[in-house]
């Protein structure tokens, strides 16, 4: 009794999932290439809102403001993907505090890779990644990976770049 009640249990529970995950792919197209943040926002179907119970250290922002080597970003992501939805959001809401020149989006498909293939040249390995390199250059002079430490993006953010030209 036990076995055939599980067994129910997990086929309707498989069917429910299926009927979720091609219904969210019909309204929600992956998205694949490269992008300027507005064009993101306007081809993204997220809603791109900064969570409510996210509260930026200002300490940190104060801190980010003081960098004073300008920067380009390749911001690699995955539309599909949920660390993606949960911190690039939070990051567009504080990157005004960085010296960012160019910000460069790579929305890559679930295999991570883009048809350019710069997750080979920026060896990305999990998303989002977050590459900052040398205005106008290729060299890098920092990267973050998928989640921040103890949840503060700022912090993790001034701990990754503080050494890169500090006033």
């Amino acid at each position: 009794m036990k076995n055939s009640f599980l067994k129910l249990f997990l086929f309707v529970s498989l069917i429910i999932f299926l009927f979720t995950f091609l219904e969210s792919c019909k309204k929600n197209q992956y998205l694949r290439g490269y992008y300027s943040w507005q064009e993101f926002s306007d081809s993204c179907k997220w809603k791109v809102k900064i969570n409510e119970k996210y509260k930026p250290d200002s300490l940190y922002l104060d801190s980010l403001k003081k960098i004073n080597v300008p920067m380009d970003l390749k911001l690699f992501l995955g539309t599909w993907c949920s660390d993606s939805r949960k911190w690039v959001p939070k990051f567009m809401a504080i990157q005004s505090y960085l010296p960012i020149q160019n910000l460069e989006i790579i929305a890559v498909d679930t295999t991570k890779k883009d048809p350019l293939k710069l997750y080979q040249t920026y060896q990305m390995d999990s998303i989002p990644l977050f590459v900052f390199l040398e205005a106008g250059t290729n060299k890098e002079i920092g990267r973050l990976k998928v989640k921040p430490y103890k949840r503060k993006l700022e912090k993790t953010l001034y701990l990754h770049l503080k050494d890169k030209g500090i006033r």
